[in-house]
């Protein structure tokens, strides 16, 4: 039976009326509000769902969001998705599993693979290194979620 690492999430998704904040940048610099995407958020708590659809959204970006890799999966077939975060640690389809289903989905419609960030609330791995290459995942984020963390890994995996 896989036991459940409780975690507190503390995400602030604020607006600023600064001049740069005018211009598309959040206080730490990244553009934010100019980088419209389409992001499809899969994890099994749906508190955290919540918070990171209405956070990301109050950032400009449309949001899908799923409680499960195969309805994860799903939307992401039938939606224009720019990039996807997902849990790593969830019931009947893990995180790796889900990149790797992305990337080969991606690879059958011929179309360049769609980002994808994994979320853990269990601790960076070394061995998650070696599982890059080849799993569809572009990137690894530990919970708790840091917005600014978030917003830079978005900029760097969506060209």
């Amino acid at each position: 039976m896989r036991k459940s690492i409780p975690f507190c999430l503390s995400v602030s998704f604020e607006t600023h009326n600064s001049a740069s904040s005018r211009r598309g940048f959040c206080k730490t610099g990244i553009m934010c509000k100019q980088m419209r995407l389409s992001i499809l958020f899969i994890d099994d708590m749906k508190p955290l769902v919540t918070i990171m659809e209405n956070g990301l959204e109050k950032l400009g970006h449309r949001v899908f969001s799923a409680l499960s890799g195969r309805e994860g999966l799903e939307i992401f077939r039938s939606n224009p998705v720019d990039v996807v975060l997902c849990d790593l640690g969830m019931e009947g389809m893990d995180g790796w599993e889900v990149g790797e289903a992305i990337r080969k989905a991606c690879e059958e419609k011929g179309v360049p693979k769609t980002p994808f960030i994994l979320l853990t609330g269990w601790g960076y791995d070394q061995g998650y290194q070696e599982r890059l290459v080849d799993s569809g995942v572009d990137a690894i984020l530990e919970k708790p979620i840091e917005i600014e963390k978030l917003i830079e890994v978005l900029g760097s995996v969506v060209k």
